[in-house]
């Protein structure tokens, strides 16, 4: 029996890091780049072994091992015999565009698919979580949240992600620095920052909530200009905790002088991708800027595409 599962990536528009300290966060899904998983598994619950075989020399094995145990002890499913897993990605770990989530997203579809289950969108997002603290130890939850959703939605940790409207008349460009990065040791640097900083944190996480805030509104409202202005507050409260980077700032930098409506890093930062919002007139030219300064990649979002998403 074959199991199938895939899983889109994902971009944080706002909010990244202090959302794991309980501020709101912005995000949307990737569709142009996926993971996708298929199993080919003999289980014996009277075998004493789980000969594992991943395809395709995919580089996370101890990783998805792990979470494969993880999540077939979760659903009870015999952890002995032979199971076979292919992988196949253009999601680069490092990268910030939800390498992990999709991982852990793809996988509990592609097991669920295996065993003729079918879970809610919102109890895929569960399981996936729990693969995720395998390789975060602690998210917030975000990036497998949206990334099973496959929509925009607002996200708060512990509380219901709420669905939002995302319709704007613009491009998001996504700029890869080529510069990988963890998460899980960014996360813990602002960790620090907040533990040395507690008044400043304070106020900084305060500022991030109602920027998100503002980002909200605009994205409902079609308020380009003002989504673009929030990235760059955005951007500055990230910086000002220590997530950003030079090759970021030389992208974000590009992409303002170019036109940009407003530009950041996304997600964990230290490398990974920058992003810039673009009006339809100045897309290419911040594209070719963004390649000049550097990128090694790039991908287009059209936020028209999310139009009626909600």
């Amino acid at each position: 029996m074959i199991g199938r599962g895939r899983a889109p990536g994902k971009v944080i528009l706002a909010g990244e890091h202090f959302v794991v300290h309980g501020g709101p966060a912005i995000a949307l899904p990737v569709r142009a780049v996926r993971k996708e998983i298929e199993i080919d598994a003999r289980l014996d619950p009277y075998d004493h072994t789980l000969e594992l075989r991943i395809m395709d020399a995919f580089p996370e094995h101890d990783t998805l091992r792990e979470m494969l145990v993880t999540l077939l002890g979760a659903l009870v499913i015999p952890t002995t015999g032979e199971i076979r897993i292919t992988v196949r990605s253009d999601l680069t770990p490092g990268a910030h565009l939800g390498s992990s989530a999709a991982l852990a997203v793809a996988l509990v579809r592609a097991v669920l698919d295996f065993r003729g289950l079918e879970y809610p969108d919102d109890e895929v997002a569960r399981l996936a979580f729990e693969l995720e603290r395998i390789v975060h130890k602690n998210p917030s939850g975000i990036d497998n949240t949206v990334i099973a959703l496959d929509r925009p939605i607002w996200f708060r940790k512990g509380h219901t992600p709420e669905p939002i409207a995302c319709g704007l008349d613009a491009t998001l460009l996504l700029a890869d620095t080529g510069v990988a990065s963890s998460t899980a040791e960014v996360v813990a640097r602002v960790g620090d920052f907040r533990r040395e900083n507690a008044e400043r944190f304070a106020r900084l996480i305060a500022e991030a909530e109602a920027v998100t805030t503002r980002l909200r509104a605009a994205l409902a409202t079609g308020d380009a200009r003002g989504a673009g202005e929030c990235l760059d507050h955005n951007q500055a409260l990230l910086a000002e905790v220590g997530t950003s980077s030079p090759e970021l700032e030389s992208l974000i930098a590009a992409a303002r002088a170019a036109g940009a409506l407003g530009a950041k890093l996304t997600g964990g930062g230290g490398g990974g991708n920058a992003i810039a919002l673009a009006a339809p007139e100045a897309a290419a030219r911040v594209k070719s800027a963004l390649v000049a300064a550097g990128a090694r990649g790039l991908l287009e979002v059209p936020l028209a595409d999310f139009a009626g998403s909600r």
